[in-house]
């Protein structure tokens, strides 16, 4: 699959999950931001804010493999 292929395939699988989860990982994986200061912003206590964010993540990587494209790992921390 091209490098474009599978942007717009990433793209398309992040705009199919709820707001909430893409708000969580975009504070974690692209803000860089830690579980506590997440936790701080959000009101969300840390072990239920650690289970969502895995859990949209999975959904995530499932999206994007049931589509055809693998990605490296399952989960980004």
């Amino acid at each position: 699959m091209k490098k474009k292929a599978r942007r717009k395939l990433a793209a398309q699988a992040f705009a199919a999950l709820p707001r909430q989860e893409q708000s969580l990982l975009i504070l974690h994986s692209v803000l860089g931001l830690t579980d506590e200061e997440i936790s701080r912003r959000t009101g969300i206590s840390g072990g239920e804010l650690r289970l969502r964010r895995e859990l949209c993540q999975d959904a995530l990587f499932e999206k994007i493999r049931k589509a055809g494209q693998r990605p490296k790992s399952p989960r980004v921390r």
